[in-house]
């Protein structure tokens, strides 16, 4: 059984918050929040633990709005415009909002510039992404109603 992760995405208006991952896997590169799912834990719990841990701050309107298959690992994709708390670095995470014509695409895993976009539009979505180390050799992405 693969492990189940989240990650948790805030866009408010034009912009998004990202967090450079400082440590683990995806150091240095930019990300939304999240983790693996503890046995105890729904994903939904799960998800609000990793940003309250990642950011320190507490989404008022998360809602999942896609699943992506990896090798290892099921993630949830969730998002949430509204938040109580102000974002802070963390020993984990450093947060930083990007104005979402300028996302950091050179520094993303390669296939957050396939999917992180239909996140912009609002799509609900589910895919599956196939890489050899580091690099993306294939993906299937669809949008589902």
């Amino acid at each position: 059984m693969k492990q189940e992760t989240s990650i948790i995405l805030c866009v408010r208006e034009d912009k998004i918050l990202l967090g450079m991952k400082k440590r683990g896997h995806g150091a240095g590169y930019w990300n939304g929040f999240g983790g693996k799912k503890l046995p105890n834990e729904t994903i939904l719990e799960s998800a609000l633990r990793e940003i309250k841990e990642e950011a320190d701050i507490t989404p008022q309107d998360m809602i999942q709005i896609g699943t992506l298959e990896f090798t290892n690992f099921i993630t949830h994709i969730f998002t949430f415009s509204e938040f109580k708390g102000k974002p802070v670095e963390t020993e984990e995470m450093k947060p930083q909002w990007f104005d979402i014509k300028n996302i950091p695409y050179s520094q993303m895993w390669e296939s957050d510039k396939i999917w992180l976009p239909l996140v912009l539009d609002g799509k609900k979505f589910k895919g599956k992404f196939f890489f050899d180390g580091d690099r993306m050799v294939d993906y299937n992405l669809e949008i589902i109603s």
